[in-house]
């Protein structure tokens, strides 16, 4: 036989528990909606196929394929594709993308300068709503690759080459740019600032010195060898300096940038400058 027990609440007891009870049932509630979200997964109904590596030699276009194949019986999504990690220097096109699969596309690499290694970057996919599928490359610019760079005269090439202070300010339209017999093995500044005075007047190299560079196209660098050159400035007494300099050459936008210094011998005093210079380069 069972008892029924009756409980006897307040119209004050009734009051104290509404606000617990309410906070109670927005707890469950919200734990029932977090039950419900679910996570995004990776969308399994395709497969990206393509090259494990690409060889590629500085300054060209290496074009591969790729395949995205559907891989199930339910209906497709379309497959966008993106590149992520490739060096500077290395851009990349898709002939198709955002398509239904099956389909095959052509990526096109187009490589300026790079130096010569190993560049792991990936293929991307992605489906709307699902989590992205990743395929790993490496493109490979082997040392076979190296190639020999020279400059080319134009009919302004004076006009783009001028000299910085350490702040950065255009102090000068010189160097300008010669050649020797050998060119283009022998290229040479005319006109190196070798020091500024107070009252902003410019000590050149002589017009009898022609100071050497180098350029190393495989590391895109432009060098000063360390050596000693004799300078004057209108009627001032030839003084000796000793210059050296190393910089970067950028094959992308034909310019260079080379910090120097400038040091002179009879007084121990160093500035220093910076040439920079807009000039055409070719590969051999």
């Amino acid at each position: 036989m069972c008892r029924i027990f009756k409980i006897y609440l307040s119209t004050a007891d009734m009051k104290n528990l509404i606000a617990p009870l309410l906070l109670l049932l927005l707890l469950l509630s919200s734990c029932k909606k977090k039950e419900e979200i679910t996570q995004p997964a990776v969308d399994n109904n395709y497969s990206i196929t393509t090259y494990q590596k690409v060889l590629a030699k500085i300054y060209s276009v290496r074009k591969f394929e790729l395949s995205v194949n559907h891989t199930s019986f339910s209906n497709p999504n379309k497959v966008s594709i993106s590149i992520e990690g490739l060096p500077d220097g290395v851009s990349a096109s898709i002939s198709k993308n955002n398509e239904l699969p099956p389909f095959d596309a052509v990526i096109s690499l187009t490589v300026k300068y790079v130096k010569p290694g190993s560049y792991p970057f990936k293929l991307i996919g992605k489906t709307e709503g699902h989590l992205p599928k990743e395929a790993d490359v490496v493109l490979v610019v082997d040392s076979s690759s190296e190639a020999n760079c020279v400059f080319r005269f134009g009919t302004d090439y004076g006009k783009t080459v001028g000299t910085y202070n350490e702040a950065g300010e255009h102090i000068s339209d010189y160097p300008d740019i010669t050649f020797g017999p050998s060119y283009p093995s022998n290229l040479f500044f005319l006109y190196v600032v070798l020091s500024r005075s107070t009252n902003n007047k410019n000590y050149y190299t002589d017009g009898r010195n022609l100071t050497s560079f180098a350029l190393d196209c495989n590391n895109a660098t432009i060098s000063l060898a360390e050596r000693k050159v004799a300078g004057t400035y209108l009627h001032s007494p030839v003084l000796t300096h000793s210059i050296k300099g190393a910089g970067t050459i950028d094959f992308a936008n034909n310019t260079f940038t080379l910090p120097y210094e400038s040091t002179d011998l009879s007084t121990g005093t160093t500035q220093k400058f910076v040439i920079r210079g807009t000039i055409n380069f070719e590969f051999e």
